[in-house]
């Protein structure tokens, strides 16, 4: 027994404190995260790309989904180039930008929000006494109305009150909001600038969808005095670090083609006399691409006969990324000025029964839940009839469609499956496949009580018609549907998508590698594809390769040259089933930096005899177009007064009424945009030059020489 004891039981017990506490261990590091019984206050109703949320009773992190619920206490944040927008019970809604963070705070008669980094839209509820938004040492409290908020890295708060009033308090007093007020609050105090350029639309945070990739903006502001330069700027940042866009504007309005994305814009005032400028506020403006809403049954037009009992009628649509719900509405006639039916749902699609004989038309809206307006888009109306029948109706196909091309290497794995619609009038289907249109060489034939037949066997290589009729008695048999053709076909060569024969792919910004995404079409044949990227045509030597179960990949870190890829399709035993052609595409490097040759740094320009101002630099290989800006230098401030985007390797400023004896810095930027600047394949890094501008023959004082004696007549 002391044997025992002393060399089994110590161990024994050991290891059952090892296994109870990872498993301990383990169910907390694996279990679903919870609210900790906090109050639900809200929803997240919209969302693009990763927002994620951490409850106030833990320390991780989680991603939340669009429709996701919202707790008391929760810290709700966006990543690069994300965005939310939180829907609370009261009403009041709060928009997120990219890399924001907020944590959410609800008592009886507040809202509290504590507001830690990036930019924020708050829309004050109706059931509210007060909206407070907290941020460091200030505090913003919104009695209605709307406001925006941008906190960068540092300390420096912006507020800009867009509808209604608030008060901030900051740096140990208080300030009063109102309309058309910027406020900067730092630890140096408070400053209230009025917005003399006030702007129009797009209002603050708005959302624009579009099914295209790009869209056309209009932007207005009010009229802007006269003596007034005017520029409309847009950028990707909101501190315009790097502006996009920013073109001269005449008027109280301009149009901008944008791709899909997120901007800032404002407005950009240069007085003529004095050259001082002067700003509107900064909005941001969100882009997103939603995919066209489509119908997928009942099809346009379709008949549905029965016998004896009405049929089920099944309503089928797409979901876009960011829908909210959906409202299918059903009536008899086209326009749907009375309908019959009207149903709000949550998911695409839905079936109903019990309709009556006769026709319908039906129509479906989707709503998407952003920006309080909101957005909703509607289906084409479509029609369809319920008719009742002496006999029964043909059977009605679905899979596969007509005129389909299988690929005999998919049927050697998988043999094809037929389907139809049931009808809960018929017990039993017969199928035929044959391989005339006629039906008179019959390869195959069959009986099923599903919807659905799998051949047994593989069909070879050929064109092949099939169709199915039902079968309600020993003698009774509905009319054959008709036939649908099937070709199927030997091929083993895989399709390319992307990046096409001869395709350049530009570096990432500021590194000399690229992303590139590798596509293939999609194919029935089972197996695992095997990417190859070369810098040979016979790929001797393989750069890069992967093994890929879906249809496309992704390759971070590409150095610049010139390449070849190609897929290969592998079987379990690796045997290759299918390959790909092998087109050539090409890495860009990073665009050289601009190198001045007139004016250099530091060079003084005399402009006594000149009626010109003179600008050159040296080509980059690659660049299409360039731009220049000129600043003049006062103040310790940069103004801008000249920018212009060509071809050539110079260009002459020429209104001389707008320079002036001083410093002036100069800026040169070169591009590769072979299809104009909407499609930037590349930018080199901004160079900038110092230069002085003189008037030195004009500074010397002619001297009049009198002699010292003087003769008149």
């Amino acid at each position: 027994m002391k044997f025992l004891s002393s060399t089994f039981l110590v161990p024994a017990v050991g290891l059952t404190i090892v296994a109870t506490f990872s498993t301990l261990f383990y169910v907390d590091l694996t279990r679903a995260v919870t609210s900790g019984g906090q109050e639900e206050v809200g929803t997240i109703t919209f969302k693009q790309r990763v927002a994620q949320r951490k409850y106030s009773t833990r320390v991780v992190w989680e991603e939340v989904q669009q429709a996701s619920p919202v707790y008391n206490y929760d810290t709700i944040r966006t990543a690069d180039l994300s965005e939310a927008v939180v829907k609370l019970r009261d009403g009041t809604e709060i928009m997120l930008a990219e890399n924001s963070m907020i944590m959410i705070a609800i008592a009886k008669e507040s809202v509290s929000v504590d507001f830690n980094q990036g930019s924020i839209k708050a829309s004050r509820g109706e059931g509210l006494s007060k909206l407070n938004i907290k941020s460091a040492d200030s505090n913003l409290t919104l009695s209605d109305g709307d406001v925006n908020l941008f906190k960068g890295q540092g300390k420096e708060l912006n507020v800009v009150l867009n509808k209604g009033s608030a008060l901030l308090a900051a740096g140990g007093k208080e300030s009063t909001i109102g309309e058309n007020q910027r406020v900067v609050a730092t630890d140096e105090g408070v400053q209230v600038y009025n917005l003399s350029i006030r702007l129009v639309a797009p209002a603050p945070q708005k959302y624009l969808f579009s099914a295209a990739d790009f869209q056309n903006v209009v932007f207005t502001w009010e009229a802007v005095p006269q003596g007034f330069d005017v520029f409309l700027e847009t950028s990707r940042d909101a501190a315009f670090a790097v502006p996009l866009v920013s073109q001269p504007a005449f008027g109280n309005a301009a149009a901008l083609t944008l791709q899909t994305g997120s901007f800032y814009w404002r407005v950009r005032a240069v007085n003529r006399a004095n050259r001082k400028m002067e700003y509107s506020e900064t909005r941001r403006l969100s882009l997103i691409k939603n995919e066209p809403l489509f119908v997928i049954m009942p099809q346009d037009g379709a008949r549905l006969s029965y016998v004896s009992v009405p049929p089920l009628v099944s309503f089928k649509w797409t979901r876009g990324e960011n829908d909210s719900g959906y409202t299918l509405v059903m009536g008899n006639d086209p326009a749907l000025s009375a309908p019959l039916k009207t149903m709000k749902l949550d998911e695409p699609g839905i079936a109903v029964d019990k309709l009556a004989a006769g026709a319908w038309y039906w129509r479906v809206t989707r709503k998407i839940n952003v920006g309080g307006e909101g957005y909703a888009d509607d289906s084409p109306v479509r029609s369809f009839v319920i008719e009742r029948s002496e006999k029964m109706p043909a059977v009605e196909l679905i899979y596969p469609p007509d005129g389909m091309t299988m690929n005999k290497i998919a049927l050697d794995q998988e043999p094809v499956t037929f389907t139809w619609r049931k009808s809960g009038e018929i017990p039993e289907y017969m199928v035929t496949v044959a391989e005339d249109r006629e039906f008179s060489d019959v390869v195959f034939t069959a009986a099923s009580k599903a919807n659905f037949l799998k051949m047994p066997r593989a069909l070879g290589k050929g064109a092949y018609f099939w169709r199915v009729a039902g079968v309600s008695g020993v003698d009774s048999v509905t009319a054959p549907s008709q036939p649908r053709s099937l070709q199927v076909s030997d091929s083993n060569v895989i399709e390319l998508v992307s990046p096409a024969a001869g395709q350049r792919i530009p570096p990432r910004e500021n590194e000399n590698i690229a992303s590139a995404s590798f596509i293939w079409k999609k194919t029935d044949v089972r197996g695992r594809f095997a990417l190859e990227i070369a810098r040979d045509d016979d790929f001797t030597a393989k750069y890069r390769e992967a093994s890929v179960d879906g249809f496309a990949a992704v390759f971070a870190d590409l150095e610049p040259g010139d390449y070849y890829w190609r897929v290969k399709l592998i079987d379990e035993a690796g045997r290759e089933l299918m390959k790909s052609a092998a087109p050539p595409f090409k890495v860009l490097a990073q665009l050289a930096v601009p190198v001045a040759d007139s004016p250099k740094g530091g060079d003084t320009v005399d402009m006594s005899d000149s009626d010109s101002l003179a600008f050159k630099w040296r080509p980059i290989d690659g660049a299409t177009v360039y731009r220049v800006a000129l600043f003049q230098r006062k103040a310790g401030a940069l103004q801008n007064i000249y920018e212009k985007e060509l071809w050539a390797l110079e260009t002459s400023f020429t209104e001389l009424d707008k320079l002036d004896v001083g410093e002036f810095y100069w800026t040169i930027q070169a591009f590769d945009a072979p299809g104009g600047m909407q499609n930037i394949l590349r930018k080199s890094v901004i160079s900038g030059y110092n230069f002085k501008i003189t008037l030195a023959k004009m500074e010397t004082i002619p001297k009049i020489e009198v002699p010292k004696t003087l003769y008149t007549e």
